[in-house]
C-alpha cells in the first residue's frame, strides 16, 4: 500500500520526506505488533507484567535509506 502510493507520486525533492513518513509508519506499526505479540505471549504462559524481568518480544525493522529500495521491494513484489 504505502510503496505504490510512494511510486505513484512525482519524483521530487519531497522523496526523502515521503521516505522518512514511509519509515516512521512502519517503526509505528512494529511497536503496536511488539506489544499484541508479547501481551499473547505473557497470556499464554502465564507470565505477569509485574514479574522482576518481565518477557517482552520486539518486532524490529530496518528503515528504508532510499526511495531506490523502495522501487526495488515494489519490483521484486516484495511490498
Amino acid at each position: 500500500m504505502f510503496a505504490s502510493l510512494l511510486l505513484s507520486l512525482p519524483r521530487s525533492r519531497n522523496s526523502p520526506l515521503l521516505v522518512a513518513v514511509l519509515n516512521t509508519t512502519v517503526a509505528q506499526m512494529a511497536k503496536s505488533v511488539s506489544m499484541v505479540l508479547t501481551m499473547a505471549y505473557r497470556d499464554i504462559y502465564g507470565e505477569d507484567e509485574d514479574a522482576e524481568d518481565p518477557a517482552q518480544l520486539m518486532l524490529l525493522t530496518a528503515p528504508l535509506a532510499a526511495t531506490e529500495e523502495v522501487v526495488a521491494l515494489f519490483a521484486a513484489g516484495l511490498a
